[in-house]
């Protein structure tokens, strides 16, 4: 098997793979015969070898790693607070800021002072300018700022088009690079193929062990409306975030809208999760009579719902411990509490507490409608 590595063209600057023995026509110069070396630029100092996309591929990786690291802190911060508070998205994006502070210290930093992050460190490359040097405090500013701000660009596309830039960019520049003047170079012996890309795989399996064993599961997570049974408020297919710690450290209220597991024997056996609002606590006793909901001999004041009254009656129950009951806005129109039967035919009107997810506090999708849920 041959040998085979990247070089480039020292007339042009042409960049292509060549057996590592070959001297011969550049393609893009065939009526010369010039000599192919390894990609580098020039520094002052000389030239320097270029980094290979695969060395920059880990320590992108292993920098995402990090900044990911920062970010669970910030949420879980957020979160609790919005929990005891419910201080509604704000506090979210407060956190998201420090957490984006955070990351830009951490990129910015060190990349002035030695060109390296620890992404880099690990890689065995550095970002340098074009006096061969360290790139100082600007060129690490702007430098940061842009791939800070690709990656909050990333849920619209655009975002990506920054680390893929440096897939066709002769001088394995990304956009990031571009503005800041810099590129990234060897500065050590690059290490065995199998060795970067477990790398890269543990890099890479630390961000997916964070985002789908922590931030999801424990934190806060995106949900979908399945269906239309919360008319008006909340639409088919609008999407919403959800504070799991809504109530590990704040108290479940009438009025919440909740996103839950549920009961299996509503669902057919299948895992399917569910969008109410919670009407009926611990204790409460509940009834729809007159075409109004009766909660402990109340009628509730419920301005939200789709239709001003429901078409049946139902109840009275008591609420057990450790268990809520939920129904939709648009109570006609809706699979809830009021219509859940067990294997056996019997009503089953009660939801474990245990089975909600956490309460929706922001629907940020379709774009027109974002904003608070109340």
């Amino acid at each position: 098997m041959e040998v085979r590595d990247w070089y480039t063209c020292t007339k042009c600057g042409s960049v292509w793979r060549w057996r590592r023995s070959d001297v011969g026509k550049c393609p893009h110069c065939a009526e010369l015969t010039v000599p192919l070396e390894p990609p580098s630029v020039g520094v002052a100092d000389g030239r320097a070898t270029l980094a290979t996309r695969l060395l920059r591929l880990a320590g992108y990786l292993a920098d995402q790693a990090v900044t990911a690291v920062l970010l669970v802190p910030a949420l879980f911060a957020a979160a609790h607070s919005e929990a005891v508070g419910r201080t509604g998205i704000g506090t979210f994006l407060s956190a998201l800021t420090w957490a984006t502070i955070g990351s830009a210290v951490y990129y910015a930093v060190p990349t002035a002072l030695c060109g390296q992050t620890l992404g880099k460190w690990i890689a065995g490359t550095k970002a340098i300018g074009p006096d061969g040097q360290a790139p100082g405090w600007v060129r690490a500013i702007v430098r940061s700022v842009v791939a800070l701000a690709a990656d909050l660009l990333t849920s619209f596309v655009v975002g990506f088009l920054d680390p893929l830039w440096l897939l066709w960019d002769r001088r394995r520049q990304t956009l990031h690079d571009k503005a800041a003047g810099t590129v990234v170079v060897v500065v050590r012996r690059s290490r065995p193929v199998p060795v970067l890309l477990a790398g890269i795989a543990l890099a890479a399996g630390t961000q997916l062990a964070l985002v789908f064993g922590v931030i999801r599961p424990f934190i806060v997570q995106a949900y979908y409306v399945p269906s239309g049974s919360m008319h008006h408020t909340l639409m088919e297919h609008d999407r919403l975030l959800a504070n799991k710690l809504s109530y590990r450290y704040g108290d479940l209220q009438r009025g919440d809208i909740i996103v839950f597991r549920a009961p299996t024997y509503v669902t057919h056996g299948k895992r399917i999760d569910f969008v109410k609002r919670l009407v009926g606590l611990p204790g409460d006793t509940l009834q729809v009579k007159g075409g109004r909901l009766l909660v402990n001999g109340r009628a509730q004041d419920e301005s939200y719902l789709a239709e001003p009254y429901m078409t049946y009656r139902w109840g009275p129950v008591k609420v057990p411990p450790d268990s809520v009951v939920a129904m939709g806005d648009n109570r006609n129109n809706s699979n809830d509490s009021t219509k859940w039967v067990d294997a056996a035919g019997k009503p089953a009107p009660f939801l474990p507490i245990s089975s909600i997810h956490g309460r929706a506090f922001y629907r940020f999708w379709p774009w027109p409608r974002r904003g608070p849920v109340r």
